[in-house]
């Protein structure tokens, strides 16, 4: 994995994900749109305590991607979010993909 700071102000590389619902993105063709990245898993409470604040970005700015990428397996997510709504378009197992863009 590089230096996080080596990747300011660069492309991220390509990639592309499903998310739980079946919705595949690929960086590629997301071009001319803005995207915001989420880095969270279900057990991190600071990532918790953020979500109604996010959920408002993503209501109030419907132009905007929003990917929530998740440690956690797809099963432990929809249990998560039988307790918490969370906007985003959450993409399951994806530490491979935080080490790519990483």
């Amino acid at each position: 994995m590089q230096n996080s700071q080596d990747a300011v102000n660069k492309p991220a590389p390509d990639f592309e994900v499903k998310d739980i619902n079946g919705t595949v993105y690929k960086l590629s063709q997301l071009k001319d749109k803005t995207i915001v990245l989420n880095f969270w898993f279900t057990s991190c409470k600071p990532c918790i305590a953020e979500i109604p604040v996010l959920n408002e970005l993503v209501d109030e700015n419907k132009d905007v991607v929003f990917l929530a990428l998740a440690a956690d397996k797809e099963d432990r997510i929809q249990s998560f979010l039988k307790k918490h709504s969370f906007h985003y378009n959450i993409v399951a197992d994806a530490l491979k993909i935080a080490k790519v863009i990483m």
